[in-house]
């Protein structure tokens, strides 16, 4: 909010999934695409954008750490957040997964465990989220869906 670097992190560590299928090794090189800072946490989405097999399914986490310490608070379950941008709340994060034959959701998780709260299905694979008061807008790749959250 002021401009004034806090924290500085590398990472490199991050881009290589733990595994991948033969063959498949060059394409599964992860990005952070997205990053958040909310109450003294970094919030970050890794990535790939290819089928998840060819990581072995691991691929598409979303991670929390605490920017005065610099230590992972949690990581959650693979396959949750490749979307474009992800939302926060007070206590959840809305998040897109989805890969063109792959099963695509919105998903909720709990901001302070990183848990997964629900999986929403959706035609296709979530681009970018957008949040206003209590409303979740969801563009993904070729149709926008409106939520209204209760």
């Amino acid at each position: 909010e002021t401009g004034e670097l806090i924290r500085f992190f590398d990472f490199t560590a991050w881009t290589r999934a733990p595994g991948a299928r033969r063959g498949d090794e060059q394409f599964v090189d992860q990005s952070g695409v997205w990053a958040q800072v909310r109450d003294g946490g970094l919030y970050v989405n890794h990535n790939h954008r290819t089928y998840a097999a060819s990581s072995l399914g691991h691929n598409a986490y979303l991670s929390a750490i605490d920017l005065r310490s610099g230590q992972l608070l949690w990581r959650s379950e693979p396959l949750v957040c490749n979307s474009h941008n992800f939302v926060i709340d007070e206590d959840r994060i809305w998040c897109g997964y989805g890969f063109t034959a792959e099963p695509d959701f919105v998903t909720l998780l709990d901001r302070r465990t990183g848990a997964l709260l629900s999986k929403t299905r959706v035609k296709t694979g979530p681009d970018y989220l957008l949040l206003r008061r209590d409303t979740l807008y969801v563009r993904t790749y070729d149709m926008d869906y409106v939520f209204e959250l209760r």
